[in-house]
């Protein structure tokens, strides 16, 4: 298990590192007020961009945060220009034992606009995960997340002070009786939440905040072609000498969920997959004769009823709205039985048949590594293939075998996900 499984865990490791441009409809705001419509690279930054790609005709051009004011996604991501003052003190509890610079840093960048209204609200993702927010026409302020360490104890303790803030501000615009910050976490869904309420409608603005909530979880299922081919040889096995075996071509049926990952890498999902099919091959071959054995005519049948399940990471490498391609590697447990698994040897010169049945006591579980890619068209209907490129089902150490599936699955999908 363990040689199979190390590739697939490498194969998975390297998704990612995958980058493809992914225009999508969008639109800029100039510094000097002009607004410039067309298509932006989406790439879901993990951090905030300090430039984006934006073309409306002709080549590509960059533009950054001495070019523009304003980024608009179609149905993602709103930014907003703005001139900070962010804090540089970690939250994650290992950098303070690495060390740490704590002071703070006026930068401009491009917050992430998470609601629009009296009561705005961005976020910034650097070193670490911030939020701002301001009222009304103010300019945006962090919203405070201390987390300090005990020089004596060694034990962390959080400040949320950004409760106070919000608690502050509430009764500096006569918002008393607006939602209770007391009990708020330091988290986008949170505090979007929050921000709404404050504004007393629950319209979510250019932020599109309704991304943080989509569905995670996609159940799709379907059905395909199984392609199924074999080689065998042993150099302990003389029936398995020149034998030759054809492919095969089964139905599949499939189901399965994927399951995407944090906002910031909605490209990644994983894959769970059951799927249930026939792996079939039929061989020939003739050993000649000799001083020991008459020549002999053999034919080999197998035929094997398989329960696969399978655990894969895919990348898409194409993510427009309605049209999405994918890549992946994945690992498979199979569960087989062997309802046909038999030799028949013909000896000519005796006009005698002999049957070996069953021929050999194969694995009724072993593994498999996948590679897949396939295409989702309107988040409803896919289309994809998967090869496998190891595993076998074989304990004899004096028997080598290869046995390969190319999987067509043509799938639904039930939910409108990735």
């Amino acid at each position: 298990m363990k040689r199979l499984l190390l590739p697939a865990l490498l194969f998975a490791t390297c998704l990612p590192a995958i980058a493809q441009k992914n225009f999508v409809p969008g639109y800029v705001v100039k510094l000097g007020g002009d607004t410039l419509r067309g298509e932006i690279d989406n790439q879901d930054w993990t951090k905030n961009p300090r430039k984006i790609l934006f073309r409306n005709s002709g080549q590509p051009v960059n533009y950054g945060v001495s070019d523009i004011r304003t980024i608009n996604i179609q149905g993602a991501d709103h930014y907003e220009r703005h001139i900070i003052t962010r804090s540089t003190r970690p939250v994650n509890y290992d950098e303070f034992r690495i060390g740490f610079v704590d002071t703070l840093v006026t930068d401009t960048v491009f917050l992430r606009q998470l609601v629009a209204g009296k009561w705005n609200l961005y976020a910034l993702e650097m070193e670490k995960k911030m939020f701002f927010f301001g009222v009304e026409d103010e300019q945006p302020v962090e919203l405070k997340y201390i987390v300090t360490q005990n020089d004596s104890t060694l034990n962390f303790y959080v400040t949320n002070e950004f409760r106070e803030q919000l608690k502050a501000k509430q009764m500096q615009f006569g918002d008393e009786n607006g939602p209770d910050p007391s009990r708020l976490q330091y988290s986008e869904t949170s505090l979007t939440k929050f921000f709404i309420k404050a504004n007393g409608s629950p319209n979510k603005t250019a932020a599109e905040p309704e991304k943080e909530k989509k569905k995670l979880i996609t159940f799709y299922a379907g059905g395909g072609a199984m392609l199924n081919t074999l080689t065998m040889t042993s150099s302990v096995d003389p029936k398995l000498k020149n034998m030759s075996f054809d492919a095969t071509l089964r139905p599949s049926i499939q189901a399965g969920l994927d399951f995407a990952t944090a906002r910031s890498n909605q490209r990644l999902e994983m894959r769970l997959e059951a799927s249930y099919f026939q792996f079939a091959s039929n061989g020939k071959g003739s050993t000649e004769k000799s001083s020991l054995a008459t020549a002999k005519d053999n034919t080999y049948t197998l035929r094997m009823n398989n329960l696969r399940l399978t655990l894969s990471a895919v990348y898409h490498i194409i993510a427009y709205p309605n049209l999405r391609v994918f890549i992946g590697g994945g690992y498979s447990m199979n569960f087989s039985g062997y309802p046909e698994n038999k030799m028949v040897s013909y000896e000519k010169d005796l006009d005698k048949t002999t049957v070996f049945d069953p021929y050999y006591d194969f694995e009724s579980t072993w593994q498999q590594v996948l590679v897949r890619a396939g295409v989702v068209i309107n988040k409803r209907y896919e289309a994809g293939l998967n090869y496998s490129i190891l595993g076998d089902f074989s304990n004899y150490s004096k028997l080598e075998m290869s046995p390969r599936t190319l999987n067509l699955q043509l799938n639904y999908r039930f939910r409108k996900g990735q």
